[in-house]
């Protein structure tokens, strides 16, 4: 677990965009 909150305090950015990316996946999969 810390090596991910390491990667997201190295890259903000690449996570915030991982995060997002999987959410609206997400958000498809139940919209449709």
């Amino acid at each position: 677990m810390s090596g991910l909150l390491d990667v997201s305090f190295r890259y903000p950015q690449t996570y915030r965009r991982a995060v997002l990316g999987f959410a609206s996946m997400v958000a498809m999969r139940f919209v449709d």
